[in-house]
């Protein structure tokens, strides 16, 4: 069912995704670069909603929603994600889940971050601290319970996953043929993992219930393995096919059913 975080689908985490459909194209440094991104499609006050549901045949339950902010302080950005689960779904699984990242506002990479887990009755507390090519990493069941420091070495170019989310959107994407990969590093749960996202073509006329339609691109992102989602292919995001590049939707079949996350509602957009 859907016992699985919140986050799992923003961030794009499951199984490494081999495309067949279309030959690989690999973007040029001018198209994408994860350690010197190329423009800030995004400002201070932004602020996008989720809302995350789950479906198995005929039944579709709302099951929680996502807000992701951004504020500006400086030499840094303050990137937050709140979940929840709503009200009506808690009898079956409650989340509180709560992610901060502080990023250099300049490369956009990771300074220090937070991950605050409460899933049923799972709870993971954890800090992450990135140091030029060194990660050191504190976990715990709350933030006065963390453990010991372990340091684990990384590529000096690597994100965390709130951090990626927004580096994503700094793509060119005005030059993708389809099949371009966007490459990227993703580090979590005390691993670095290379991955990538597979541009697939546009919808022009892609339906986002609420708010209407609009001209998408659509990409199939690369998952980390071992996660909840089914076999290896299979989830879809639309992006915005204009300067803000949101993420208008991300779809994916799990082991039973599938789940979504629909944008719901923007606020304070740069463009």
């Amino acid at each position: 069912m859907f016992k699985v975080s919140l986050f799992s689908m923003m961030f794009f985490l499951g199984a490494i995704v081999p495309v067949e459909e279309v030959s690989h194209v690999a973007v040029s440094d001018s198209q994408f670069s994860q350690c010197a991104p190329l423009n800030r499609p995004f400002k201070h006050g932004e602020e996008l909603t989720y809302k995350l549901s789950y479906s198995l045949g005929i039944m579709n339950l709302n099951a929680g929603e996502v807000v992701f902010r951004l504020e500006d302080k400086g030499d840094t950005y303050k990137l937050t994600a709140r979940g929840k689960t709503y009200k009506g779904y808690e009898w079956f699984f409650k989340v509180r889940d709560y992610y901060e990242t502080e990023v250099d506002k300049e490369t956009l990479q990771p300074i220090h971050a937070i991950r605050d887990i409460k899933e049923g009755d799972y709870a993971m507390y954890e800090e992450t601290s990135f140091e030029n090519g060194r990660v050191k990493v504190q976990r715990g069941t709350n933030a006065s319970d963390l453990g010991d420091v372990e340091v684990i070495d990384v590529k000096k170019c690597v994100s965390d996953v709130l951090s990626l989310l927004y580096v994503l959107r700094t793509a060119n994407t005005g030059t993708l043929k389809k099949g371009s990969e966007l490459p990227m590093s993703l580090f979590i749960d005390k691993e670095e993992f290379n991955l990538k996202m597979t541009y697939k073509g546009n919808n022009k006329n892609k339906k986002i219930p609420g708010l209407g339609r609009f001209k998408t691109m659509v990409f199939e992102p690369e998952v980390v393995k071992g996660t909840v989602f089914k076999g290896e292919k299979g989830m879809k995001v639309w992006v915005s096919d204009d300067a803000n590049k949101i993420p208008m939707m991300i779809k994916s079949p799990v082991s039973v059913g599938s789940v979504k996350a629909t944008l719901k509602s923007y606020k304070n957009l740069r463009y």
